[in-house]
């Protein structure tokens, strides 16, 4: 029984997060499909946006400096969808994207 309650417990944490490699893929899906339809990609394709963006989201969540917070990129991802359609939304003021990288802390680069 108990080996039953430790593999619900660990299945439901895993639930609560994201891997670094699935929030950069995500984020950037999102991201660019808010530029296509808000139409501010300047003449990038949406596969250049996706690409670039992944990238850059997957250097700075695999940088030293960053200690990566699965919760809060799961919630990001959220907040992220939350905004597609809407070009005048803007980025909440305690945004969960913004504890990432530890927290939101100053020295961590986030």
């Amino acid at each position: 029984m108990n080996r039953i309650t430790s593999l619900v417990a660990l299945f439901a944490l895993v639930g609560c997060s994201v891997s670094e490699e699935k929030f950069a893929e995500q984020a950037a899906e999102i991201a660019c499909q808010q530029a296509e339809e808000c139409d501010v990609l300047a003449g990038v394709s949406a596969d250049d946006c996706q690409t670039s963006l992944q990238e850059f989201y997957e250097a700075a969540l695999t940088d030293d400096s960053c200690e990566y917070d699965g919760r809060a990129a799961k919630k990001c991802l959220k907040e992220m969808k939350g905004m597609v359609g809407d070009c005048e939304a803007e980025a909440e003021e305690d945004s969960a994207c913004e504890d990432i990288c530890g927290g939101g802390s100053d020295d961590t680069g986030a």
